[in-house]
């Protein structure tokens, strides 16, 4: 039910549809022959991929070697039998993810992959119904929203991740229930969905380190502003989620003196510049002192790298998630305490080296955008899981992709040859949809702001997700923006698909005259 004829039930008169917030709920009932038809086609594409050989990547929960090794995880060890003390020192990473992990691995051993296998399935019809729902609840036609569903179980991008045990899949669900339970809270102005939008906001802030509470409190703030009217009810709904993402900032705060949820930021930063550039580059500022050696050593090298030549020895903590030095599999644990000194110590370099060059920190920038053009499926941890439908994926990027040559290392290409992708290798799809969610969507929102608050508020709270990540990992990261793109989900797809769908009405009306 759109929303004019909800305005309409509740009495709302004619004149004033447009403008009206929280007139009442809109059931779905209406849309069940859509919701069961797109349930129905996801059930029958994944069993599909299935039959075609399409497996589970789950070697993160038993890794065999430092390749196969998650570096957000804690050793399993840990996990299964020291988890609230490992989780309360966790500093690398916000916790959810480990969670969920260590949850699996109390599981019998038998049942721990296909648990992991329904889970991701379940997040990932999720994503599509609701996905339809919020593009039915923006004023999108029906059959252009079932059509969007549609696309997403198709989706070769969609399904890969899917079948990847990481957080990138449940970040990209957990964003689009937020995005739907947002535009709900607008419409209903009901507690329990203002409750769900706030508590999701801050589940996803607390599993994806990229999602910092600056994204969660601007991405939130169009749904509070339209709904200041309601002000206390905004405010019990997000009260218990705002206690538990503070009081995560405040103990990384008071025990390892970070601002953010990762103690990573420095190294990741590193990535988009001293270890962007070619090493003459570096040691021409080293001799210069602009730099210290440090920013010649590849950042998120084992401890031994760093302690005692740049940093000096921890102290012995007597938490094994602090003082290990080694991870799964013979990896390094990057959880180890050290990292939170050397991880400082390369931000300032980053900082300087960003003063001293500036156009070659923007060149890595420049390189980080063309790499979040890059199919999503063209990443190297997916390849394993992508090969049994390796023909249909790369039918799909070219046709629906617009991309000309695939590169499964494009972005590891990147970072090791300090080029960017080529125009064959990114999606051209991709960049017309990222243009038309950023450019598009704020115009949009300008135009609906007085005659259409729910939608404006509900499109505005999608462009600061798509415009928060685009902006944060092109500036921060270098070599897997393809796979933070894929992180948002929906996202830019409905914000684009919107705009698309607005141009389409203002063009038939223009057309008409």
């Amino acid at each position: 039910m759109l929303a004019g004829e909800a305005s309409a039930k509740a009495g709302v008169p004619p004149a004033d549809r447009s403008k009206a917030v929280g007139v009442a709920e809109p059931g779905l009932g209406a849309h069940r022959t859509a919701l069961v038809g797109l349930a129905a086609a996801f059930v029958v594409s994944r069993m599909a991929m299935w039959a075609a050989g399409m497996g589970f990547n789950a070697v993160g929960l038993h890794p065999r070697s430092v390749l196969q090794a998650q570096w957000q995880l804690l050793p399993a060890t840990l996990l299964r039998h020291q988890l609230a003390t490992s989780l309360w020192h966790l500093q690398s990473q916000p916790p959810l993810y480990n969670l969920a992990v260590a949850g699996l691995l109390r599981l019998p051993g038998g049942a721990q992959v296909p648990v992991a296998a329904l889970a991701m399935a379940g997040l990932g019809l999720v994503m599509v119904l609701c996905t339809y729902g919020t593009l039915v609840d923006l004023g999108v036609r029906r059959g252009v929203a079932v059509a969007v569903g549609l696309f997403l179980v198709a989706s070769p991008d969609v399904a890969v991740y899917e079948r990847w045990l990481f957080y990138a899949e449940p970040t990209a669900s957990l964003l689009a229930v937020a995005m739907f339970c947002g535009v709900r809270f607008l419409r209903t102005e009901r507690l329990a969905w203002g409750a769900a939008f706030f508590s999701v906001g801050g589940a996803v802030v607390l599993l994806d380190s990229s999602y910092q509470w600056v994204w969660w409190v601007a991405s939130a703030a169009p749904v509070a502003a339209a709904l200041r009217h309601r002000w206390r009810t905004v405010a019990r709904a997000a009260l218990l989620p705002a206690l538990l993402v503070g009081t995560w900032y405040v103990k990384d705060a008071v025990l390892f003196g970070t601002a953010t949820t990762s103690s990573w930021l420095g190294m990741n930063l590193a990535r988009a510049t001293v270890a962007a550039q070619p090493p003459d580059v570096i040691s021409s500022l080293v001799r210069r002192r602009i730099l210290s050696p440090l920013a010649g050593v590849p950042p998120f090298e084992p401890v031994a790298a760093y302690v005692p030549r740049f940093v000096a020895e921890p102290p012995h903590t007597g938490v094994a998630a602090l003082d290990w030095r080694i991870g799964a599999a013979g990896s390094s644990n990057f959880n180890n305490l050290a990292y939170v000194a050397v991880s400082e110590k390369y931000l300032s370099q980053d900082l300087r080296f960003v003063r001293a060059d500036p156009g070659r920190y923007l060149s890595a920038v420049g390189r980080a955008m063309a790499v979040w053009s890059v199919p999503g499926d063209d990443y190297p941890f997916v390849a394993g899981v992508r090969a049994p439908i390796a023909g249909y994926a790369r039918l799909w990027d070219m046709v629906v992709g617009w991309q000309a040559h695939p590169d499964l290392q494009a972005g590891l290409t990147t970072v090791r040859t300090h080029r960017g992708p080529s125009a064959a290798q990114v999606s051209w799809s991709v960049i017309l949809l990222t243009a038309l969610a950023i450019i598009g969507a704020p115009i949009v929102v300008w135009r609906w702001r007085r005659r259409d608050a729910v939608r404006a508020a509900g499109l505005a709270f999608v462009w600061c997700t798509v415009v928060y990540v685009f902006a944060l990992t092109s500036f921060v990261e270098l070599g897997e923006n393809n796979r933070f793109r894929m992180e948002l989900g929906p996202l830019p797809l409905v914000a684009a698909v919107v705009v698309g769908s607005v141009v389409v009405r203002w063009s038939g009306r223009f057309v008409r005259r």
